[in-house]
């Protein structure tokens, strides 16, 4: 029985192994967005098992042109096998990547397989950015991604338009609050009875202009698809 048990131990240490992605790259473990490693301006790696998908992050300047150039640094092992990154925008784009490369097989011309592509994409105030890797028999294979230019990267994430303005409107609400009710101190009878009742409407306002700032500043999670 003990025998039977440790066996049935070892089975499922090995099946629960198997599932997992296995890598020891320069910024592994980033296999999720939630783990994605700060990119910097250039970057080499590898996707060292089938499972594996390499996650990247970075933060632009608002209204700026970024492009990223990828490139591949060896054959895949079929002469299907490809490497493709994409940029999604956390903040934007229903889901669609915003730039989308493949390196390796070549649709157009099957002879002769893409080592490099490029694409850019405007960037938007305060919304994150996210590059994914994968890849399809092509394990092992070095690529690099450069982003540019690097002036325009930024390790600051700044609010997004929306949230801004969201926060525009509370701040705007609490100050005229607060004036309504130093008034309503210093005033006496019918006038005072009248900015203490605009005073409760205010601070009704108060709370749904609070209650609005709090879900627009609330950035999406990173656990619903394609940030998996």
């Amino acid at each position: 029985m003990r025998l039977s048990c440790r066996l049935l131990l070892a089975v499922l240490t090995l099946s629960s192994m198997s599932s997992v992605a296995l890598a020891d790259g320069p910024y592994e473990p980033n296999e999720t967005a939630a783990q994605a490693t700060p990119a910097p301006s250039a970057i080499a790696g590898a996707l060292e098992t089938p499972q594996d998908i390499d996650w990247y992050r970075f933060y632009a300047k608002p209204k700026r042109q970024v492009g990223l150039l990828a490139l591949l640094n060896g054959a895949c092992s079929s002469r299907v096998g490809r490497i493709s990154a994409q940029v999604y925008d956390a903040d934007g784009g229903y889901g669609l990547p915003v730039i989308d490369l493949t390196l390796g097989y070549n649709f157009r011309d099957s002879d002769h397989p893409k080592t490099a592509d490029q694409a850019s994409f405007t960037s938007e105030v305060g919304h994150r950015y996210f590059i994914a890797v994968r890849q399809s028999l092509c394990q092992g294979v070095g690529y690099t991604l450069q982003l540019a230019p690097t002036e325009d990267l930024t390790a600051t994430l700044r609010d997004t338009v929306e949230c801004q303005t969201a926060r525009g409107a509370a701040t705007a609400a609490r100050r005229k609050l607060y004036g309504l009710r130093a008034a309503t101190k210093k005033a006496h009878g019918a006038r005072r009875r009248s900015l203490g009742s605009r005073a409760q409407l205010q601070q009704q306002q108060v709370e749904l202009t609070t209650a609005t700032q709090t879900s627009t500043c609330t950035r999406r999670p990173l656990d619903r698809y394609p940030f998996i």
